[in-house]
């Protein structure tokens, strides 16, 4: 394969055709992880994702092999384009998530009801129209309400399942109850 290449510039094209692709893919595979728990299964869609973008590269390589330098590079300019249209894309499908509710922790409020779609709740806005405790005290009690014991270890995990019916735990949410508040309340 090296052997075919007339010059250097061939050479950086080639596996710059290859290489950009490959690990583009490779790190956009971030974007579909939320489909996959676990840790081998994301590498494993990575990999994959990888290897199209490798023969994505390979095709358009063995298309424009025997074409002038001007033309190759504006393949790569192109191809460089898409991939920032598509990362672009990406980021906007992103930021189109569902808000975190504060109660249970997961992309799952609706924006038109105010209400989540895994444990109920609605939101503080709705919520305090009618309510007269405290944001923090609401925030406690529909907590203490909705988290129970794990029934292998009698523990809280409040992290856990990460997806659930479809929507996903935020990791950047936190409980306001402790492990010991939820212990004493199911007592």
């Amino acid at each position: 394969m090296i052997k075919e290449f007339k010059n250097k510039g061939d050479q950086y094209w080639f596996f710059s055709m290859l290489g950009f692709p490959f690990f583009f893919m490779m790190a956009s595979s971030e974007n579909y992880s939320s489909f996959a728990e676990e840790p081998v299964l994301k590498i494993v869609i990575g990999l994959l994702l990888g290897f199209i973008g490798l023969g994505i590269g390979f095709i358009l390589f063995r298309l424009f092999k025997n074409k002038s330098s001007v033309i190759k590079w504006s393949v790569f300019g192109a191809l460089l384009v898409c991939c920032i249209v598509y990362a672009r894309v990406m980021t906007n499908f992103q930021s189109n998530k569902l808000p975190t509710c504060v109660i249970c922790g997961y992309h799952a409020v609706d924006k038109k009801t105010s209400e989540c779609f895994v444990c109920g709740s609605e939101t503080w806005l709705e919520t305090k129209s009618y309510d007269d405790r405290t944001y923090e005290t609401w925030i406690k009690e529909e907590q203490l309400f909705w988290f129970d014991l794990d029934p292998k270890n009698g523990k809280p995990n409040f992290f856990e399942p990460k997806n659930l019916e479809g929507y996903f735990k935020d990791e950047s949410w936190s409980p306001s109850i402790t492990e010991k508040e939820l212990l004493n309340f199911k007592e």
